[in-house]
């Protein structure tokens, strides 16, 4: 949010010295444009995934699991922004984000996708979804995020 005032900020003085406008009302418009544009990136990264193929059963569960794991999937980019260390490292693990994010809108057969997140769905809490989740992107699909962030991560399901 500090970047979006300091940029609003520096948006609105180019305006005020180019065309002489009132500084609270173009703040305002830039503040406004700059808060849109960023709820647009953010609908950028909801996972969209296909229709799971199998039985019945397979894709009623599969998709009982999906519910449990994209909802903590989906505030990854939330927790990297907030929780690395600088920017370059932010992007770094934005751009790992990116492949995970292909990597659930690959699924296609119910079977492999239960069989690969399954154990997320028995875990005891929110918490220890997150740490499964990113230990089996880790060893299995060779994605990592650094253990810092989903730390933060699990803290905050800890502390809600």
């Amino acid at each position: 949010m500090k970047k979006i005032f300091k940029e609003a900020h520096r948006m609105t003085r180019e305006m005020v010295n180019e065309y002489g406008v009132d500084y609270k009302a173009q703040f305002s418009l830039c503040l406004s444009y700059l808060l849109e544009k960023e709820k647009e990136e953010k609908r950028g990264m909801k996972i969209k995934m296909k229709e799971l193929q199998g039985t019945r059963k397979q894709i009623k569960f599969a998709n009982d699991i999906k519910k449990v794991v994209i909802e903590i999937v989906e505030r990854l980019p939330e927790a990297i922004e907030k929780y690395s260390k600088n920017e370059e490292m932010a992007k770094k693990y934005m751009r790992r984000f990116e492949e995970i994010k292909k990597l659930f809108e690959s699924y296609e057969d119910a079977g492999r996708f239960i069989s690969d997140w399954k154990a997320v769905i028995y875990a005891d809490n929110k918490a220890e979804r997150v740490g499964i989740i990113a230990d089996k992107l880790e060893e299995e699909k060779g994605i990592s995020i650094t253990w810092r962030i989903i730390g933060k991560l699990q803290e905050e399901y800890i502390t809600y």
